[in-house]
């Protein structure tokens, strides 16, 4: 599980586990981490966890979120970004630590992730009687809030990555929008796949950043 850790200074004052789901962060009391301060909203921002991918969305808050000190309204936090809420100051880590608190979680739906990026727009929800689609082969790739989640081979091991909408989008003509919107991705995706890891591998030997994501200027 990635960590976060509340900072103070120079030194962490918390170190939270984050689990795939949804958590809240505010000072109001029901969220999933509470932080300390009249500066920051009630609910100030969502992290939303996939996997090795988490994205922070800004809740309309009043003293706004920064990542690396330039301000957001969503962004996808690679190892080491610093993150700011109001006067609250935290750090992402892909590395997990056992000994660190889990933060709850609750799952994300459809629509709110539908809600949370600009470029997505569901159909209604399905009906409750409605039998779920069956599940991606790992192979693929695989729809997250940002884009879509794929593993890069690199260096006899698999590096996570992203490739956003935004960028799918710019450079080959879907939009994951409507009913089938995330399949139309998925399968852009694949008929791309060359195009895409070169880009990212490109990226990868100029950052070495883990997970990579790969925006629409990237290409």
């Amino acid at each position: 599980m990635p960590t976060l850790l509340l900072m103070r200074g120079a030194r962490y004052a918390r170190r939270i586990r984050l689990s795939d789901g949804e958590v809240r962060l505010g000072r109001w009391s029901g969220n999933e981490i509470v932080l300390p301060s009249q500066l920051v909203s009630k609910v100030h921002a969502v992290l939303k966890c996939h996997g090795d991918f988490v994205t922070v969305h800004d809740m309309r808050s009043t003293n706004g979120c920064f990542v690396n000190g330039q301000r957001i309204d969503t962004s996808p936090l690679l190892d080491g970004d610093r993150l700011r809420l109001a006067d609250m100051e935290l750090m992402y880590c892909r590395q997990d630590d056992p000994e660190a608190e889990i933060a709850p979680t609750r799952m994300a739906s459809a629509l709110d992730d539908a809600m949370a990026t600009d470029l997505i727009s569901l159909a209604p929800k399905e009906e409750p009687a409605r039998r779920a689609a069956p599940a991606r082969p790992r192979s693929r790739g695989q729809p997250v809030a940002e884009g879509i989640a794929f593993t890069l081979p690199m260096r006899g091991r698999e590096i996570s990555a992203l490739i956003t909408y935004d960028a799918l989008a710019l450079h080959f003509g879907v939009y994951a929008i409507g009913d089938g919107g995330y399949d139309r991705a998925v399968d852009v995706y694949e008929a791309n796949t060359l195009a895409i890891h070169v880009a990212a591998t490109c990226k990868y030997q100029q950052q070495a950043q883990e997970p990579v994501v790969l925006r629409a200027r990237n290409f």
